[in-house]
């Protein structure tokens, strides 16, 4: 039988320092039989598109969007557009740099794990420590990450099953035909991914954890790019956002209320309150639609386990 098929999708944005490295730790550090590289550049100003059309001959698929679509609306250009005779997607950064055989180890993973689908790598720091090896729900409601900046060892090299992917992650394109589109009320991103796993653990779907598949992250490094708190702003607006469409009501009253204590933090530490008030402003005028897509959740798929989203004891 033929090796399923994996495209690749890398987007960016204004990602001329970065794209070079990452594009060329794919060529040669992927040996794998069908995959191939689908660029989405977001209307950069950069230089970065006209190196793009340059590169791209041979080496990758390059799409100009004309506007600036966010990870979320490139995530969706590309299940639309690719989604025939594509068994999975993995979605890329331009910041990250794929480690040697990152590939085959994913796949394989769902290959073996039919009602998986996601699955994870390890991400790394620059530095070496963990960036993320999968993510859990803590007590408190947040979601946390397991080893987030501790040093790399036995404790984050065995293949498991996880609450939550990371964002890059291979996806596969069946259970996407299923779930639908990345939600884009979520903006440029942030915690779509949250949002979008738990959409399709209603459907029955799991996350794995593949440690065999390593890939060092530079971390947001586009939204160093926006001025004004705007990566502050979009991280509360979202937060607001995920937890409002799915945790309980028996935990939201509980959580939104810690959540209200946040501008005293901000005021506290001597921050900019300005960003957390846009945030709030932004959600607020989203909860008639978030409570429309609650009532559709429920009438869709079935309830989520939310005690299996917490970190094993």
């Amino acid at each position: 039988m033929a090796s399923p098929s994996v495209v690749v999708v890398v987007v960016c944005w204004n990602c001329r320092s970065d794209i070079e490295r990452c594009l060329q730790s794919l060529e040669a550090n992927t040996v794998y039989p069908r995959w191939r590289i689908i660029v989405i550049d977001n209307a950069s100003t950069d230089g970065t598109r006209e190196w793009l059309s340059a590169a791209a001959p041979n080496r990758f698929e390059l799409v100009l969007a004309d506007d600036n679509l966010g990870w979320v609306g490139a995530l969706n250009l590309a299940l639309a557009r690719y989604d025939t005779g594509t068994d999975y997607f993995f979605f890329l950064n331009p910041d990250a740099f794929v480690e040697p055989g990152w590939l085959a180890p994913l796949v394989t993973a769902l290959e073996q794990n039919p009602r998986a689908g996601f699955a994870s790598p390890k991400f790394r720091y620059l530095d070496g420590s963990i960036h993320y090896a999968g993510a859990y729900l803590a007590p408190t409601g947040g979601v946390r990450v397991y080893g987030h900046g501790e040093p790399d060892g036995p404790r984050y090299e065995s293949v498991r099953e996880v609450p939550f992917a990371h964002g890059q992650c291979l996806v596969r394109a069946a259970m996407a035909r299923t779930v639908g589109a990345f939600d884009e009320g979520f903006g440029l991103g942030y915690f779509e991914e949250v949002d979008y796993q738990l959409r399709a653990r209603r459907r029955g779907w799991q996350a794995l954890f593949v440690p065999a598949s390593v890939i060092v992250h530079a971390t947001a490094q586009a939204f160093n790019l926006h001025p004004g708190g705007f990566k502050e702003e979009l991280m509360v607006r979202n937060w607001l956002r995920v937890m409002t469409l799915h945790w309980p009501l028996s935990l939201l009253t509980w959580r939104l209320p810690l959540e209200l204590l946040r501008p005293l933090r901000v005021m506290r530490s001597g921050g900019d309150l300005a960003p957390t008030l846009r945030a709030w402003r932004g959600w607020l005028s989203m909860v008639p639609g978030i409570v429309a897509r609650r009532s559709a959740f429920a009438r869709e798929g079935g309830p989520i386990d939310f005690k299996a989203l917490r970190r094993p004891t």
